[in-house]
């Protein structure tokens, strides 16, 4: 075969136009289909209709041998397979799916006669250099000869695989939306990672590396640890497949810095050339210095994409995701995995938050029990000495007369020695009130003198110290359906028309369809219901028609054909020129348009380069038979040509045949820009999420992109929360102008015909319900409204809900699509609770820690309230030293001044406690006599061992220590003397 290939670069229209003309020109009666003339007029007729049609269409003859022949629209099906696919017998084409199911097919369809259909169905093709997963709506249908056998199958095929991976991935997206509430930790999180994304077609598989940064570290000194992967098994645990490099659970990013990675192999998957990384390990530091995503080439040809992300200042995460065997890495699907990974990033930072604050939320309940655990310790253990001060005291007091010289003295040290006992009960109090156990006991008192006392021992005290026109036109007329004869009524205007969006619903009860431009807005809206009934109840069927517009110059030609097409509605031009004008006042597009050679090159000129009506399909009449008029006007974008004079029934039949491939092609690019659109505003929505703007913008902003893509008078975001503006509404007062509604260029096509009552009000366990006709408080009339139930960690966090006029219905995709903007929602709402609750745990931190300082200043202040009397104590009592005084009085005096010493020395403690926590105490230098220190301290500690009876052992070899050192050395006595101390 010697046709060339369709991807020179030429202009399309010429490629076309060579593609038809070298197929009629071949020589077919050197191939086992012989000449063109010798086929069957039937298989001519299809072989014909296929050459000239827009959609990809195949044709399989002789079989069993099912020989190739397609037309110019299915060549991208066959890539670099085409020219040498035309005349190839199947099996040979494609092998991979021959033997599977289209062999079984074909059996199927000679067996039976009859076409089979198949939706989205999955196959695997080499069609350039490597084996890609391919997803086809295709029919089988079988060709008849004259004689009833058949001898062909003419199959139509539509690539839906575009279609197929942008809904898989969505739901990927939605998915990790509905399970955002689980997370509670991030061992919790990691575990839902896993669940999403474990046996996902578009990510075969999932590694997570985290990173803990330090501060004023580069990731050379960090560690990088694999948390979880989607090869995780919870009874038989990790299980690598070989085709992974190596994959340590914990990677010292300073080793593998140190790896030298130059080693790249160009691929070429379709139109994209990418570069690979081959390597022996995951190149981590390198995806985290690189900052971008990095390529790795596996074994047998595997793939993977290395994504590094910052989740926090102190944490990254490098993800590994596997690359479909079957896929090309596209712009498409990198932004998908982008999305993917925006959210693991919210998985693992709530996680990591979660954990990190019943860490912290730990360490300070421990540090609190701590101290309040100290300061009961410490006040017991000065309340001891305190008693062996008063108590001998007291006895002294009460020996000596009031006149003596030294009672003054006597009576400051006793109501010092008090004061220190009030202080230290006090500091025993707070303890108890920080762990909840101080009890009240109630005793009588003098007030008044309770109160002069207090005032006396208060004068130093810190109290004082610090003071938002047409026609209606009516026909009438016998026509056959099915063989039945029926009488039809027809009812046609040229008025204000129905809205594309009313269609579905102009047949259900109470429905009105609301136009700006009608005469006014009356009625029940159960006319057309009731003719619907009315009508069955007859036997018959009213039906909203296709609508064609015959252009023609010559007015017979227009009536002859109008009544022809009768079946269907009619819109009429008299040349190319009011057919323009006509179809920019059309409220309604008509469904195809059936036009006269001379009056459709113009009219295809203007209507192709309008992306309104470039899909509405021409069929042009034309009284030359010529090959010349036929190529240029499919050149100029007919979809199909009829040579005057021609039968009535192929004239019907090429109408209903464009018209449904039609349907079927704007299906398919509606639902095509439809999750495009929808990618693009869940991306948008994620992007305002980490852009740290209030909640309510976030969520008003959702409001209105959500608003302009869904046909409704009202929305409504509603939460339950009553600290917060609980209600968001659009269109408000100010939102006229730029809620500019986002409509898609490709009409939806749907069955107006289909009896849809939607008499349910609330979907099984979806959290949607639909009431057709409620009073709405708002609006202050009638409504229809569908409202989905939006989820949070606690349930139910609130709703969003959009208003119709009454009795409208809601299609599936409207509220699929209302469903993933309601977990969008939930992930919001999530989102910022989580950032809210960090900010008031990071308060009840910073609370804890000012209480904690507090504690220490309270233990400082302490310490410094028991040295002024405690030196006044001291003082005094070593002014007696000189006195004469009895034996039992210079007893006593000993025991006062060795109380007041423990104390003293307990009261320095806690001083050097809390300076040391305080990090205030600074360390003197100085050389000293090493020896001498210690000496002096044994002795100290030797007379309390010999008082208890107890032997003090010094092993100390004297002439190996050094006698002068340079330190601090009221420190070492203080660490020396509370070893001992302790022992």
């Amino acid at each position: 075969m010697s046709l060339s290939s369709t991807n020179s670069g030429e202009n399309v229209k010429n490629e076309e136009s060579n593609f038809i003309n070298m197929f009629y020109n071949y020589d077919w009666s050197s191939t086992s289909l012989g000449p063109i003339d010798t086929w069957d007029p039937a298989l001519k007729n299809v072989m014909n209709l296929s050459l000239n049609s827009k959609f990809p269409i195949c044709i399989f003859m002789n079989p069993p041998d099912w020989i190739t022949i397609y037309n110019e629209a299915y060549v991208p099906t066959l890539m670099t397979k085409h020219p040498e696919a035309l005349e190839m017998r199947l099996q040979d084409l494609f092998p991979e799916c021959f033997e599977l199911r289209v062999k079984y097919e074909f059996n199927k369809v000679i067996t039976t006669g009859k076409g089979i259909y198949g939706h989205d169905e999955r196959m695997e093709f080499k069609r350039d250099g490597y084996t890609e997963e391919f997803y086809v709506c295709n029919t089988f249908n079988p060709v008849f000869k004259s004689d009833g056998k058949i001898c062909a199958i003419l199959c139509l095929v539509q690539n839906t695989t575009q279609k197929v991976i942008n809904t898989r991935r969505l739901n990927t997206i939605s998915e990790f939306g509905n399970h955002i509430s689980g997370v509670e930790s991030l061992e919790s999180a990691c575990h839902i990672i896993k669940k999403v994304l474990s046996n996902n077609k578009d990510i075969p598989y999932t590694l997570i590396y985290l990173i803990k940064h330090t501060p004023n570290t580069s990731f050379e000194s960090l560690t990088a640890h694999l948390i979880a992967m989607t090869f995780d098994d919870d009874e038989k645990g990790r299980n690598f497949p070989n085709y992974l490099p190596e994959t340590p659970e914990t990677i010292d990013l300073a080793k593998d810095a140190n790896k030298i990675y130059d080693t790249y192999i160009e691929l070429k998957r379709g139109a994209s050339t990418h570069s690979f990384l081959k390597c022996e390990s995951w190149p981590i530091y390198l995806a985290l210095k690189e900052k971008n995503h990095v390529k790795v080439l596996l074994k047998d040809d595997y793939r993977a994409i290395l994504l590094s992300t910052k989740i926090s200042q102190s944490w990254s995460v490098v993800l590994i995701y596997g690359v479909n065997k079957f896929h090309t890495i596209d712009e498409k699907h990198m932004e998908f995995l982008q999305l993917v990974t925006n959210q693991i990033n919210i998985f693992l930072h709530q996680g990591i938050s979660i954990d990190e604050e019943m860490e912290r939320t730990k360490i300070l309940a421990d540090l609190n029990y701590q101290k309040i655990v100290f300061s009961q310790g410490i006040s017991h253990e000065l309340k001891t000495p305190l008693t062996l001060m008063i108590s001998p005291l007291d006895d002294v007091i009460n020996a000596c007369s009031q006149k003596s010289s030294i009672m003054t003295h006597l009576q400051i040290i006793r109501r010092n020695a008090r004061r220190l006992l009030k202080l230290i009960n006090a500091l025993l109090q707070f303890s108890e009130i920080e762990n909840n156990q101080l009890k009240a006991r109630y005793r009588e008192i003098n007030i008044v003198e309770f109160t002069q006392e207090l005032a006396s021992e208060f004068k130093g005290s810190n109290a004082f110290k610090h003071t938002w026109n047409g026609q209606i036109a009516i026909r009438l007329y016998i026509d056959y359906k099915e063989n039945k004869k029926m009488l039809v009524l027809e009812v046609s205007d040229t008025g204000v028309g129905i809205p594309e969006s009313a269609l579905p619903n102009l047949f259900q009860r109470f429905y009105r369809a609301e136009s700006q431009g009608s005469r006014s807005h009356e009625g029940t809206g159960i006319g057309l219901t009731l003719v619907k009934e009315l009508i069955t109840l007859h036997g018959g069927d009213i039906t909203v028609s296709s609508v064609v517009l015959i252009v023609d110059d010559n007015n017979d030609m227009r009536d002859y054909l109008a009544d022809l097409l009768r079946e269907f509605d009619i819109y009429r031009a008299r040349d190319g020129q009011d057919a323009i004008r006509a179809l920019k006042m059309f409220k309604k597009l008509p469904d195809l348009i059936l036009s006269d050679i001379m009056d459709g090159y113009e009219l295809l000129d203007v209507s192709r380069s309008d992306i309104k009506t470039l899909m509405i399909p021409v069929i042009l009449l034309s009284a030359n038979a010529c090959e010349d008029s036929k190529i240029k006007g499919l050149d100029k974008g007919a979809n199909d040509f009829l040579v005057k004079p021609f039968s009535a029934r192929e004239l019907i039949s090429r109408i209903r045949a464009n018209i449904e491939l039609s349907h079927l092609r704007r299906k398919i690019f509606f639902h095509r820009y439809k999750q495009e659109d929808i990618k693009q505003l869940l991306l948008s929505v994620t992007n305002t999420v980490f852009s740290k703007i209030d909640l309510n913008e976030i969520l008003l902003h959702i409001a209105k992109e959500t608003y302009r893509r869904l046909p409704c008078e009202k929305l409504f975001i509603i939460s339950n929360e009553q600290s917060r503006n609980n209600k968001i509404v659009v269109p408000g007062e100010e939102d006229s102008e730029c809620l500019v509604p986002i409509t898609n260029p490709f009409s939806e096509i749907s069955n107006h015909n289909k009896s849809n009552s939607q008499a349910f009000t609330k979907l099984q366990n979806s959290g949607v319900n639909i009431s057709l006709d409620v009073y709405c408080e708002d609006l202050r009339r009638n409504v229809s409204i569908l409202s989905v139930e939006v989820m949070s960690n606690n349930g139910n966090w609130g709703w969003i809900k959009i208003y119709r006029s009454p009795n409208s219905i809601w299609s599936d995709s409207e509220i699929e699509f209302l469903q993933q903007i309601s977990n969008q929602i939930s992930m919001v709402v999530l989102y910022a609770k989580l950032i809210e609750e960090n900010m008031e745990k990071e308060i009840q931190i910073k609370a804890a820690e000012i209480a904690s300082s507090e504690k220490s200043q309270t233990l400082a202040n302490t310490s410094h309230e028991l040295r002024t009397p405690l030196g006044t104590i001291v003082g005094i009592a070593s002014s007696f030293e000189s006195t004469n005084l009895t034996t039992d009085q210079r007893d006593m005096l000993n025991i006062i001044s060795s109380a007041a010493d423990i104390v003293l020395s307990i009261a320095n403690d806690i001083l050097h406690m809390a300076k040391l926590e305080a990090k205030k105490v600074n360390l003197v230098h100085r050389t000293f006599d090493l020896l001498e220190l210690l000496e002096s301290t044994i002795d100290t500690f030797g007379k309390k061992a010999g008082t208890k009876k107890l032997e003090l052992i010094v092993n100390c070899e004297v002439e190996i220590l050094p006698r002068y050192v340079k330190s601090d050395p009221e420190r070492l006595k203080q660490v020396l003397s509370h070893l001992l101390s302790n022992s």
